[in-house]
Parts: structure tokens; C-alpha cells; sequence
């Protein structure tokens, strides 16, 4: 609960979009969706629900699954890629997407070890260089100078 944020925002019907300051009639939400909410391009709104597609040879066709969620989608990727699956990692595996002979031939795996994880493909960004990024966003949207 201490790294839970202080405020939580449910934006009644979806219906209000923050702007990127205050206007001149001290108005800081708008019912009208304008682009220049920050200085990066507008990717879309938040909804609780979302959808989440696969398609592929190993994907089982016309399955309609209940109960995604966002978290969900990392370890399906992990399993996808070969790789073990974290014992606590957040989000499960939902094998009923995926075509019973390649889960057969490929059989999901667990860890409960670090050290048994893949390395990453890819260098992560050094914590000053995400500093940096995240302060960048965080002054486009008006909240920092």
C-alpha cells in the first residue's frame, strides 16, 4: 500500500480529457477531446476494457476468452518466445488460446528462480536515461517546468 498512488481518477462516463493547462476561464478538464492535451501525438483514451487479439499457427482459431487482463499479455509473449514464465509474475498463461498439439510440443515453463530467467534481448535504458524520459513526459503534460 506505501508505493499505491495518493489519487485515483475515474473519469465519469469516460466522458472528460485533461488539457494540457489551465485556460483562460481557469478550466482545466474539457468534455472535448483536443489534441493538445501535451506535446506527444495522441495515442488514445483509457478504458477499463480492452481487446486483445492473436493470431498465429500455434493460436487455436474462433476461441472467445473471458477474463484477460492487461497483465495477461507478458507472460502469453514469454511463452511465445520460449522463454520460462516467472512463478510471480502477475497475469497467467491462458493455454485454451493456443492449439493443443503445439502445447503439447511445447510445454509452458515456470520459474520461480531468477537467475533462470532469459537475459534480455535488449539493453534497458539506463535509470538516469529513464529519469530523464519520464520527466520529459511529465513537463509536455504540464505537471513539472
Amino acid at each position: 500500500m506505501a508505493d499505491a498512488p495518493d489519487l485515483l481518477i475515474h473519469w465519469k462516463d469516460y466522458a472528460y480529457f485533461t488539457k494540457k493547462g489551465i485556460d483562460k476561464a481557469g478550466q482545466i478538464f474539457s468534455s472535448e477531446l483536443t489534441l493538445d492535451a501535451s506535446n506527444f501525438p495522441h495515442s488514445g483514451t483509457h478504458r477499463l476494457d480492452g481487446i486483445f487479439l492473436a493470431r498465429g499457427a500455434c493460436i487455436r482459431p474462433g476461441q472467445w476468452l473471458s477474463g484477460l487482463r492487461i497483465v495477461d499479455v507478458a507472460p502469453s509473449l514469454l511463452y511465445l518466445q520460449g522463454a520460462a514464465i516467472p512463478n510471480d509474475l502477475d497475469g497467467h498463461l491462458k493455454t485454451e488460446m493456443f492449439d493443443d498439439g503445439y502445447l503439447s510440443a511445447n510445454p509452458p515453463r515456470y520459474t520461480s528462480d531468477g537467475a533462470t530467467r532469459e537475459p534480455p534481448t535488449q539493453t534497458p535504458p539506463s535509470p538516469l536515461e529513464d529519469d530523464e524520459i519520464l520527466r520529459e513526459r511529465l513537463r509536455s503534460l504540464g505537471y513539472v517546468e
